[in-house]
């Protein structure tokens, strides 16, 4: 009889642990003011329509304030040609509410003059920035302060964005759809987009000042979006992003030399929990240590690692959406077809080195540490759970947590902390197993599957300190 192996599932949470800085808000943190100043400098343009209302009593028309607010994109896109007929438009406007007309020629100056100075200070933030890779995605996740979540936050804010639910979208217009409109519109110098949920006046002006910023980055580094706007310039941008973390991480594991005996100490201490001697190792990180004093006797990094720069993928690691498509866009072929490359199964498909299988038929017991068990990666613990017939086999399933204690502590605050991570880690636990109970054909296996584990003793949650010398 083959002897008895593990599975080890490791989640972000792993790294951590193990002395790396790979939380989102580690990596976007040192960005985050370069993106607020500049969306601070953004909306100044919207803040204008107030200043004028209150300095000079105009009321400007909705044609005008779509203009002023999105005086930024209007010069990128159509240059001196539309900026001198608005100035025409914004000098008539002026007149028509009772200024005469040596006023209303100071006044449409004096607005222009503003818009222009503004327009340069955004230019030359962005000139001054360029070596620093502003990307669609992080600016996104900042200014629609996501920047402190979790990873899974932030690939669910990339699902949401896609899926038009964030943040009032029309959901039954897909969103590379509604920003091929939103080009075009440009392009016939329409500024106010009244008809669609993009409009950035006057309900809408402050909720959409994000999407006109994220816009104008996306049109900054890609001209060509403006006249043929496709998924493509989305999904680049996605590529784009990948490649900065895994760079990010590169550089960070110099930084922290511990970093691989850390891990390895790690592994060590999960199979002081576990019954057996050797593993399997099924990692969401994207790092590859070498483990060369643990017993793994198989390894898969299922979103790629930062050591294969081969990849036909664009970028060795992959950050992107579950597989959940919306019925109503697979009707429509190009629609399921753009959103299925955001995907983490189109992009899987496409790595090179990472077709190891690491459900061995003779695993018994699988460990998880440090994974949010969010729902993007639902599916893969589902296709882990039905290969190994969970509810009728004897197979145990330990949730491993750390409290991660600060050097500080007392021994009351570290027991307020082994309470807390112990009540929220249940909480995330009992969600997936109930989630997945959902989904087996005996719907009376799937209610009362929690109730089997607990009552077989096959599923623990354990903290890691009670294993530690």
């Amino acid at each position: 009889m083959p002897e008895k192996n593990t599975l080890i599932i490791f989640g972000n949470g792993a790294d951590l642990y193990s002395g790396l800085d790979t939380r989102f808000s580690d990596y976007i943190n040192p960005k985050r003011m370069r993106i607020l100043q500049k969306l601070k400098t953004y909306e100044k343009f919207r803040d204008l329509i107030q200043t004028y209302l209150e300095k000079y009593n105009i009321r400007f028309s909705d044609d005008i304030k779509g203009k002023i607010v999105n005086y930024p994109l209007m010069v990128m896109i159509s240059g001196d040609s539309h900026t001198g007929s608005f100035y025409n438009s914004l000098e008539k406007e002026i007149q028509s509410v009772r200024w005469n007309y040596n006023d209303a020629t100071k006044i449409a100056t004096e607005i222009k003059s503003n818009l222009d100075s503004l327009n340069e200070e955004l230019l030359s933030s962005f000139e001054y920035d360029d070596n620093n890779n502003f990307n669609f995605w992080e600016a996104l996740a900042v200014v629609t302060n996501t920047n402190e979540g979790s990873w899974y936050d932030i690939e669910k804010l990339i699902k949401d964005f896609i899926f038009c639910r964030y943040p009032s979208g029309d959901s039954n217009t897909s969103i590379f759809k509604q920003i091929e409109n939103f080009m075009n519109e440009l392009n016939n110098n329409n500024y106010l987009m009244s008809t669609n949920y993009f409009s950035p006046y006057p309900r809408k002006l402050k909720s959409c000042s994000y999407f006109c910023f994220v816009i104008y980055i996306l049109i900054h580094k890609n001209k060509n979006a403006i006249d043929n706007f496709q998924s493509y310039h989305l999904l680049n941008e996605l590529y784009e992003f990948e490649n900065n973390f895994a760079d990010y991480i590169i550089d960070n594991i110099k930084t922290n030399k511990s970093y691989e005996s850390n891990i390895e100490s790690l592994i060590n201490t999960l199979m002081k929990i576990s019954k057996n001697r050797s593993s399997n190792l099924f990692t969401f990180n994207y790092t590859r240590p070498q483990l060369s004093s643990c017993n793994i006797k198989k390894s898969k990094n299922i979103h790629g690692n930062i050591n294969n720069s081969s990849q036909r993928n664009n970028s060795p690691v992959i950050i992107g959406i579950d597989n959940k498509i919306d019925e109503k866009y697979k009707n429509n072929e190009k629609d399921y077809q753009n959103i299925f490359s955001f995907t983490k199964t189109k992009r899987i498909l496409s790595l090179v080195d990472e077709n190891i299988d690491v459900l061995d038929s003779n695993i018994d017991e699988i460990i998880f540490f440090g994974h949010s068990l969010g729902e993007s990666d639902y599916s893969y613990f589902q296709s882990i759970f039905d290969y190994y017939d969970i509810y009728d086999s004897y197979l145990k399933i330990k949730f491993v947590f750390s409290p991660r204690y600060s050097k500080d502590d007392d021994e009351n605050e570290k027991l307020l902390k082994d309470m807390n991570k112990l009540e929220s880690q249940s909480i995330k636990v009992s969600k997936l197993i109930n989630e997945y109970g959902l989904t087996l054909d005996n719907t009376d296996h799937g209610k009362n599957l929690l109730h089997k584990l607990l009552t077989q003793g096959r599923l623990q949650i354990i903290n890691i300190e009670d294993f530690l010398n």
